[in-house]
């Protein structure tokens, strides 16, 4: 995504604030300033090219800003490629056809082996898996996945029982929606983690505390000189607690950062797996987390 702004009116500091949030949500995207109406006749002019989108151009005259903005974020989320592994073709029919509907790639794959071949040969902004499949779960799937990626992962399943959710996230699931669901709920989701995802691309800081290090630019971890692999949520959880040493945060506030303000609607006990897990990867002795401690009643606290 390239943005260009040939205005003479529009000051270089403010074109660069007001493209801040689309460089966030994509690393790819790039924004420039020129003086120069290049005798378009606009007053202001933005352009945006893209493989799939061609050129938009729109003028500064008639919209806002913020509708510049989403529309220019939804033209990023149009090229995410999805890896839907299902194997109910009534289900697949109707999700693949509203993701697509939605500007989403989608490949649908229907089996364990298939999943892993679909994987090995491309790359995704985020799978969805189903967990019960014919030649095993989608709980093997992101086993082996984690293995090697960092991509999100959402799961759908039909038991909404306490031990599947858990066992999911503890896998390195990113999120779960349980069966039967709204299509549009699916969508929803998919597009809030997908957000979530990209706002950790683009950063020139370093975190560091308590012998946990954090290179935001490239988001990645370190335990000493020991690089740690972490789920979206798990680096999400570590750097909002990084940002906030010795500070006690609640655990709704916890969870509406997580979940795009939603914290409301999602399981408290999702939380408690999360900070188990995360803890499982930075503490020496996670039984007696000497980083990130429990304040009983409150929250979390990161000891810095």
């Amino acid at each position: 995504m390239h943005a260009i702004d040939s205005h003479c009116g529009t000051k270089e500091g403010k074109f660069d604030e007001r493209f801040k949030r689309i460089r966030e949500t994509d690393e790819r995207a790039s924004c420039h300033y020129c003086c120069n109406t290049g005798g378009d006749g606009c007053r202001g002019s933005f352009w945006g090219g893209r493989v799939l989108s061609g050129v938009v151009r729109l003028n500064f005259a008639f919209y806002t800003e913020g509708q510049i903005e989403q529309y220019v974020l939804e033209i990023i989320m149009k090229d995410k490629k999805i890896l839907y592994v299902e194997d109910d073709l009534s289900l697949i029919e109707g999700l693949k056809y509203i993701l697509e509907k939605n500007g989403f790639l989608v490949e649908n794959a229907r089996t364990v082996k298939e999943a892993y071949q679909f994987f090995q040969a491309g790359q995704y902004d985020l799978l969805l898996l189903d967990v019960t499949l014919p030649d095993g779960t989608g709980f093997d799937i992101c086993k082996e996945v984690r293995k090697i990626s960092a991509v999100p992962i959402i799961f759908l399943t039909a038991s909404d029982e306490e031990v599947s959710i858990v066992k999911g996230l503890d896998m390195g699931g990113d999120d779960y929606i349980t069966k039967p669901f709204k299509l549009g709920e699916v969508l929803s989701r998919i597009n809030a983690l997908l957000r979530r995802s990209g706002q950790f691309h683009k950063s020139d800081m370093i975190l560091e505390s308590n012998g946990i290090r954090i290179d935001l630019s490239e988001r990645i971890c370190w335990k000493g000189d020991v690089q740690l692999s972490l789920t979206l949520v798990e680096y999400k959880l570590l750097c909002l607690f990084l940002k906030n040493p010795g500070r006690i945060l609640p655990r709704e506030m916890i969870l509406d950062h997580l979940w795009d303000g939603n914290g409301s609607y999602v399981d408290d006990n999702t939380l408690s797996v999360y900070i188990r897990r995360l803890r499982r990867k930075i503490e020496d002795d996670p039984g007696s987390p000497a980083k990130l401690l429990t304040e009983v009643g409150f929250g979390y606290k990161w000891l810095a």
